[in-house]
C-alpha cells in the first residue's frame, strides 16, 4: 500500500476489521435468521454455489462488504425484503432497508437470535438414529455404544497444528477410569447404579443421548467385574417392543444357568426356574444385578415384570438387583399421573437424571484437553466457555432453565468452535467466535 493513503476496509485483510455490528446484525437476531440462513439463502441470488458463515460473520459483525461480489448489499436487501418479519420488523423500528448497513449503538456481544435455544436443542439432537433394538446374551465388557448414534464432527489437521495437539481431544472415549470425568451429578449417577448392583436396588437412569450414560456404564462394570460378590446379567434389546416377561425369563435362566440351560415352556415353569437359579446365587453369597440399556420403548407388562422380579427375596433378601438406562422419554413412561396403571412400578424405582453439565463446562474441557497434553485456557475464553454455558441452556415447560450441554454436544460445540476460530482469524476461541455459531 502506498506511504501516507489510508487503509479503507475493503482493502484490509478482512478478519482485521475491528468488531462493529450493524444494524443488519440486529435485524437478523431479532427476526430469528442465523448466519447459516443468511448464507445459504444468499448464495444462489448471487450465482454461487455457496457462501460461508465466516463471509456472512464478517458482513454482521464488522460491516465488510466484499468487493469481489457484484451487487452484494442490493441483493441482501432484496433477499430480507422478502421476509414478512423483515418489513414488520423495519417498519417497528421507522427503518428502510438501506438503514441496515448503519452501525448499530448496541454491540450485542451477549445477545442470541430469536429461537436460538429450540435450535440448539436440535442441533445437540441432529443425526440421533434410533435403533429397534427379543434378548440375546452378550458379554459385558461390550457395551453398546448408544452414543455413537450421534456423529462426532471431525477437526481438520491443520487446526489441530495451530493449537499444538497431536491428536483431538475428542477423538476417543475413557480408556480407563481415571480418564473419566465426573461432575457432581455423574458421581451420583455412578453410585446409584453400584449401590443398586451391590444390594438390589431398582434404580432407571434417564438422560439424552451423548449425556454421559454409557460413560458411567463402564466405570460401574469396570467395577462390578472385579467385584467377585456380583453376577450381571447383561441383555441385549434387539426389538424393544417384543420384550415379555418370558424372554426377560430366558435371559436370566441363560445366563446364570450357561448356554446350554433349557428354558421351561410354561411362563409359571420359567418363573419358578428364575428364583430356584437367583436363590442358589444368594446361598453362595452373591449378588445379581440386570442391567439393561435403551429401556424407553419397552413395554408396559415387560417393566411390571422387571418390579416383580427385583421383589423376589429368600427370607429378608433380595435375589435381584435392576439397573435400567434409558432416554428421556423414560420420564413419560414412569409418570405416575399419565400412566396410574403401572404406578406399582413408578412407585418403586428409583430415578436418576442426568442433566447437561451446566457450569462444569470449563472443568470438563480441562479434563478432556488434559488427556492430549493441552491446556483448555490457551485455546478459549473463560467468556467464550460462559457464552457456551449460556448458548447450551434451555428452558422447560415449567420455565426452569435446564441445561442441554451433554459431554457430545460439548464436544461438537468446541470442535466447531475452533474451526470458527480459525476462519475467523482469531488466535484463541472467543466468545464471538461463539456467538458466530
Amino acid at each position: 500500500m502506498p506511504r501516507g493513503r489510508k487503509a479503507s476496509p475493503d482493502t484490509l485483510p478482512k478478519w482485521s476489521l475491528p468488531y462493529k455490528p450493524i444494524l443488519l446484525k440486529q435485524l437478523t437476531m431479532e427476526c430469528g435468521i442465523t448466519q447459516k440462513d443468511f448464507a445459504d439463502t444468499l448464495a444462489p441470488r448471487l450465482g454461487r454455489r455457496s457462501l460461508s458463515r465466516t463471509s456472512a460473520n464478517l458482513t454482521i459483525n464488522r460491516g465488510g462488504i466484499p468487493v469481489s461480489i457484484p451487487n452484494y448489499k442490493r441483493t441482501v436487501e432484496q433477499m430480507l425484503l422478502e421476509r414478512e418479519t423483515v418489513r414488520r420488523w423495519l417498519a417497528d423500528h421507522g427503518l428502510s432497508i438501506a438503514d441496515i448497513w448503519r452501525e448499530a449503538a448496541n454491540p450485542m456481544r451477549s445477545n442470541y437470535p430469536a429461537g436460538h435455544a429450540e435450535r440448539s436443542r436440535v442441533g445437540t439432537l441432529a443425526g440421533m438414529a434410533r435403533t429397534r433394538n427379543a434378548l440375546v446374551l452378550r458379554d459385558p465388557n461390550s457395551i453398546h455404544e448408544e452414543e455413537t448414534s450421534m456423529q462426532k464432527l471431525k477437526i481438520p489437521r491443520n487446526i489441530l497444528q495451530k493449537y499444538k495437539l497431536f491428536k483431538s481431544p475428542f477423538d476417543d472415549d475413557p480408556r480407563n477410569d481415571k480418564e473419566v470425568f465426573r461432575s457432581e451429578e455423574h458421581r451420583y449417577i455412578e453410585y446409584v447404579m453400584l449401590d443398586a448392583a451391590q444390594n438390589n436396588g431398582f434404580v432407571a437412569v434417564i438422560g439424552e443421548v451423548g449425556s454421559g450414560k454409557t460413560v458411567m456404564l463402564r466405570a460401574v462394570m469396570d467395577k462390578l467385574l472385579t467385584d467377585d460378590k456380583v453376577r450381571i446379567i447383561f441383555p441385549q434389546i434387539m426389538e424393544k417392543d417384543r420384550i415379555t416377561s418370558g424372554s426377560l425369563c430366558d435371559a436370566i435362566i441363560m445366563d446364570l444357568g450357561g448356554a446350554s440351560a433349557k428354558s421351561p415352556n410354561k411362563l409359571e415353569q420359567k418363573a419358578r426356574k428364575v428364583k430356584e437359579l437367583l436363590e442358589a446365587q444368594a446361598k453362595a453369597d452373591k449378588n445379581v444385578v440386570l442391567i439393561i440399556e435403551e429401556v424407553h420403548d419397552l413395554n408396559k407388562p415387560a417393566l411390571k415384570y422387571l418390579k416383580r422380579f427385583n421383589e423376589m427375596v429368600l427370607g429378608f433378601r433380595k435375589l435381584l438387583g435392576v439397573v435400567l438406562l434409558g432416554q428421556t422419554e423414560l420420564n413419560d413412561i414412569l409418570d405416575e399421573s399419565t400412566n396410574r396403571d403401572i404406578r406399582e412400578v413408578i412407585q418403586r424405582i428409583q430415578i436418576a437424571r442426568i442433566t447437561g453439565l451446566g457450569d462444569n463446562i470449563h472443568g470438563y474441557l480441562k479434563h478432556r484437553f488434559a488427556m492430549v497434553g493441552a491446556d483448555v485456557d490457551k485455546i478459549i475464553t473463560r467468556e467464550a466457555v460462559d457464552a457456551l454455558e449460556k448458548r447450551l441452556v434451555d428452558t422447560d415447560l415449567r420455565g426452569d432453565k435446564v441445561s442441554q450441554a451433554y459431554p457430545l454436544a460439548v464436544n461438537n460445540y468446541m470442535a466447531n468452535a475452533m474451526i470458527m476460530a480459525h476462519e475467523m482469524g482469531e488466535e484463541m476461541v472467543t466468545a464471538d467466535v461463539i456467538h458466530a455459531i
